[in-house]
């Protein structure tokens, strides 16, 4: 899962180091096993094609990369890293699957929320936002599938380092907005946070699919 940051560099860079913690990921998409979505019901874990890494180190290290690349913060430190930062980003992984409900119209899902608080036992949310995407993508294979990930994430991630320059400088030390899903291109199916009678929720049926074998 890669990302492609094309744009300059921001021209005013905020006077604090970013520290990018951890990207919690929703069961059934925690684990590094690919997930389609089949029906409205039901999702398959492909027992043979499946990430590197965890998707939650493979998100905090693209997210981590591309804010890095940004210039918004002095400096920008991984997930991995020792170091702390005066801002401290998270997020949590609602849906990461490949819609195959249309084999003629796949699409590669994810839903992402951000919240951007101060370093500190005491340290407030200054920012939180739900983004939202799907691409559309050729097949469901495990190739294209991942390719459509990233996609999916630079969108998300555009629309982030765009969201957070408009912060930029009072705002930054505003306490937290509300909770709005954005959706940076065609959306998603959940309009707002995911309950456990929502049902674009992963809280059904799970099964394996067969594949060839492979690793992505």
């Amino acid at each position: 899962m890669e990302t492609e940051r094309r744009a300059p560099a921001a021209a005013t860079t905020i006077p604090a180091t970013l520290k990018v913690g951890r990207i919690s990921v929703q069961p059934p998409f925690a684990g590094t096993s690919l997930v389609l979505r089949i029906d409205e019901l039901r999702y398959e874990v492909d027992p043979y094609n499946a990430f590197l890494a965890s998707p939650s180190d493979l998100l905090g290290y693209q997210i981590a990369l591309w804010l890095g690349g940004s210039g918004q913060f002095k400096a920008v430190r991984a997930p991995a890293s020792p170091l702390t930062g005066d801002y401290v980003l998270e997020g949590f992984v609602t849906e990461l699957y490949g819609d195959a409900r249309s084999p003629q119209a796949p699409q590669a899902v994810l839903s992402l929320q951000i919240y951007l608080r101060r370093a500190g036992a005491a340290g407030g949310i200054v920012f939180e936002r739900a983004y939202a995407e799907r691409v559309a993508i050729d097949d469901a294979a495990p190739e294209t599938l991942v390719r459509g990930y990233g996609v999916a994430l630079s969108r998300i991630l555009g629309a982030l380092e765009h969201d957070l320059d408009a912060l930029k400088p009072g705002r930054l030390a505003r306490h937290g907005e509300p909770l709005r899903t954005r959706h940076t291109r065609h959306g998603s199916d959940c309009g707002s946070l995911p309950t456990a009678e929502s049902t674009c929720a992963p809280y059904t049926a799970m099964r394996r699919r067969p594949a060839s074998p492979g690793v992505t």
